[in-house]
């Protein structure tokens, strides 16, 4: 994936994300909650297809059984191999709880058998905690996976792999920029003062900063993963990874400085605020990140110099 078609992909995954968290407010009925997506507009589609008739209710069925059981197609391409079995197990119960789960937001009354009062919040709540442990368990089926990919792969395919998961990371980053771009935009709903807005969108900007950086050192790193499998492009990879190196240096910089000129100028604007909020959140995420690309480059400059003294000795 070139940087192009990477920014096309991110631009679209945060427009469809503040859409996805501004609609969970604006229709309640359809978007609960972001963490039963998509499974309770699935149930709505399948609850609204069986009442169609015999024929929409068999379709209905079917279509529930093969979303079911899509989970297992890789358990069937790879039933005998028994370095998977943790993946197979972890899969079929997958497969069991998405089933499970269709099925009670197909029949939202099923979950009076989880809570004394399945309506409103708490059904709502219900919703979220059915969708959230699906999601948990597809991302133990993904871990799963790459730790057999990483225990099976050369240096090569390890690379590719490394590749992948900075491109899941900046789908992440974006996703929460997301975040941080809807609680803007809801709290611009109970707007009072200019100063209040211009407070709000100051704090969005310091609370998203850190994720763009995240993002710009990610996709260095990319270039630098480029660099390391193409074997016509060997004598770039130190530059590659000096220039992720300065990307790490000035973005670990920025990140710690935005914060704290947020705090001033909120100082500035608490005249014509009405609620101040200091911006005591350190990104500790975002800078645990940095610093372990900016050690992984360093030590990739290091060990260039090394073999290349080792080849003059040689």
């Amino acid at each position: 994936m070139n940087l192009r078609k990477l920014l096309i992909f991110l631009t679209a995954e945060l427009i469809l994300g503040v859409f996805l968290l501004t609609t969970v407010s604006v229709f309640p009925d359809y978007f609960s909650s972001v963490f039963s997506f998509p499974f309770e507009q699935i149930g709505t589609g399948l609850r609204w297809l069986s009442l169609t008739g015999r024929i929409g209710n068999t379709a209905a069925f079917v279509l529930w059984t093969l979303i079911s059981i899509l989970p297992l197609y890789s358990l069937f391409r790879h039933l005998w191999d028994k370095s998977r079995l943790a993946e197979h197990l972890m899969r079929i119960l997958l497969s069991v709880m998405l089933f499970f789960t269709l099925y009670c937001m197909i029949n939202p009354g099923m979950f009076s058998h989880f809570s004394p009062i399945p309506t409103g919040e708490m059904l709502t709540a219900m919703k979220a905690v059915f969708g959230c442990t699906v999601w948990s368990l597809v991302v133990c089926v993904l871990v799963l996976r790459l730790l057999g990919m990483f225990r099976s792969g050369q240096k090569e395919i390890l690379l590719v792999y490394l590749k992948r998961i900075l491109y899941v990371l900046c789908a992440l980053f974006t996703a929460a920029i997301a975040v941080s771009i809807s609680d803007m935009l809801s709290s611009m709903d109970s707007l009072q003062t200019v100063g209040e807005g211009i407070n709000i969108v100051l704090r969005c900007v310091a609370a998203v900063l850190p994720y763009i950086m995240d993002i710009a050192v990610t996709i260095a790193a990319a270039d630098l993963l480029d660099a390391m499998l193409d074997g016509e492009k060997a004598d770039t990879v130190v530059p590659c990874a000096r220039k992720v190196s300065v990307f790490c240096c000035h973005a670990l910089a920025f990140v710690t400085i935005s914060g704290s000129l947020y705090n001033i100028v909120q100082l500035l604007l608490s005249r014509w605020i009405t609620e101040v909020k200091v911006h005591a959140d350190i990104p500790l995420t975002s800078l645990a990140f940095l610093l372990l690309v900016l050690l992984l480059a360093r030590l990739i400059i290091e060990n260039k110099k090394l073999s290349d003294d080792n080849d003059l000795f040689i």
